[in-house]
C-alpha cells in the first residue's frame, strides 16, 4: 500500500496498463480482425496468383484464404490472377486480373467498396435491411437483389456495368451533376465523358459477353455454389439457335447437260426426350437437391426446370422456370429459394427444334 502510494511507481504503472492496452488493440485488429470474428469483413475465400492486400495503400502484403479485409483495407490482383471475397452477409466478390478494390464500409447487413480499377462480377445476397454499394470513379451502384458486372478504366475515365438478375440503381456523377438511373436485367450502362457521342449510353447485352472467358468463369463459379444465371443461359441457348447450318458443297462442273441431283437434307432426330428426375432435402445446403436424366437425343435445345408451390401437375411454360440451360449435361440444381415446411412440386421439360416440348416425370419435395 505505501509502494501505491508513490507518485512515481504510479505513473510507471500508469505507463504499463495503456502499453498493454495498445499491444491488444495491435493483436485484435491485425489483418482486421479478431479470430471471434466480432469485426465485420470481407474474406478472402479464394487467391489465385500475385493477390496483395493492404491496410493503407502503400505497404503490400501478399494475401491468403485465411486474410479478413475490414474498413480501410485495400485487394488488388496482378496479371494472369483473380481472387473471390465473401461478405459477412453471403455476397460474393469475385475480382479479375489488374483489378484492385477497397473496403470502405462492412456491417452485418450493409457493404460498400470502393472499386479504384479493373473488374468485378457481384453476387448479392441481401439482408432485409441492408445495403450493398459499390462507388467506382464517382459513379455509385446500389445493388436491387441484383447480380451485376462492373469494368472501371481509371485512365479512360470510363465505366461498364452490366446487369444480369434483379436491378440497380446507379448514381451517375459527371461534372458535380448527379443523376440516378435504374437499369433491370439484361441491360448494360456505359459512362465515358470523353466519348465523341452519348456520355451515357445503354444498351442490350451481347450473345459474344455470355460465351467470354471471364463469364464463363462467373457462370461455373455460380453453379458450384448452386446459382444459375437464366438470362445468361438463354443467350446461349439463342447464339447456339442462329449458328448458321454448315454450307453445302455445289459441284463445281457445270457445263454438264446432265443436272446433278441435289444431296438430300439430314433429317434431324424425332425423338423425345422426358428427363428423370429425383430430389431431396439437404440440411447441410440449407436446400432441395435435384438430379436428371439428360437428353441425348438431336433436337434437344435445352431444359426448363418449372417448380410450383400449387400446381401438383407443372409443366412449361405455364409454371415459373427455376434454372434453364442449353447444355446437354447439365443435370443437377440446387434450389435455395425455398421455405421451412412448404412442399414444391418439380418437373424438367426439354425444349426441342420447332419449339416441341417433352417434359419428365414430376415429384413433391417438403423442406
Amino acid at each position: 500500500m505505501k509502494i501505491l502510494q508513490n507518485k512515481t511507481t504510479q505513473i510507471l504503472l500508469a505507463v504499463v496498463v495503456v502499453l498493454l492496452i495498445v499491444f491488444l488493440a495491435m493483436l485484435f485488429t491485425r489483418r482486421g480482425g479478431s479470430e471471434e470474428g466480432s469485426t465485420f469483413g470481407l474474406f478472402i475465400s479464394s487467391a489465385e496468383g500475385d493477390v496483395l492486400f493492404s491496410g493503407n495503400g502503400e505497404i503490400w502484403e501478399m494475401a491468403d484464404n485465411a486474410t479478413l479485409l475490414t474498413n480501410g483495407y485495400h485487394l488488388r490482383t496482378g496479371k494472369d490472377s483473380k481472387a473471390i471475397l465473401t461478405t459477412p452477409g453471403g455476397s460474393i466478390v469475385r475480382l479479375s486480373e489488374n483489378t484492385e478494390v477497397q473496403v470502405a464500409q462492412v456491417s452485418k447487413g450493409d457493404v460498400l467498396l470502393v472499386q479504384n480499377s479493373g473488374r468485378t462480377y457481384h453476387r448479392v445476397k441481401m439482408a432485409e435491411d441492408g445495403v450493398y454499394q459499390v462507388r467506382t470513379l464517382n459513379h455509385t451502384i446500389k445493388s436491387v437483389g441484383t447480380a451485376f458486372d462492373i469494368s472501371a478504366n481509371r485512365k479512360a475515365n470510363r465505366v461498364n456495368v452490366k446487369v444480369l438478375e434483379g436491378k440497380i440503381n446507379m448514381a451517375i456523377n459527371l461534372d458535380q451533376i448527379i443523376e440516378v438511373q435504374s437499369i433491370g436485367k439484361g441491360k448494360e450502362i456505359t459512362i465515358d465523358p470523353g466519348s465523341q457521342g452519348n456520355m451515357v449510353a445503354l444498351a442490350d447485352i451481347s450473345h459474344d459477353y455470355a460465351e467470354s472467358d471471364w463469364m464463363t468463369w462467373n457462370r461455373e463459379e455460380d453453379m458450384k455454389i448452386g446459382y444459375v444465371i437464366s438470362f445468361i443461359e438463354d443467350l446461349l441457348a439463342e447464339k447456339e439457335e442462329e449458328s448458321p447450318a454448315p454450307a453445302t458443297a455445289t459441284p463445281s462442273n457445270t457445263t454438264s447437260a446432265t443436272k446433278t441431283p441435289a444431296p438430300s437434307a439430314t433429317t434431324p432426330s424425332t425423338g423425345t426426350c422426358q428427363p428423370y428426375l429425383t430430389g431431396k432435402k439437404d440440411n447441410m445446403y440449407k436446400a432441395i437437391i435435384l438430379n436428371w436424366s439428360t437428353c441425348s437425343n438431336d433436337d434437344f435445345q435445352f431444359y426448363k426446370v418449372v417448380r410450383s408451390t400449387l400446381n401438383p401437375n407443372p409443366s412449361y411454360p405455364a409454371d415459373p422456370v427455376v434454372t434453364s440451360s442449353s447444355n446437354r449435361s447439365y443435370s443437377n440444381y440446387i434450389d435455395k429459394t425455398v421455405a421451412p415446411t412448404r412442399t414444391y412440386h418439380y418437373r424438367v421439360c426439354a425444349v426441342q427444334r420447332l419449339n416441341k416440348i417433352s417434359c419428365g416425370n414430376k415429384i413433391s419435395v417438403t423442406y
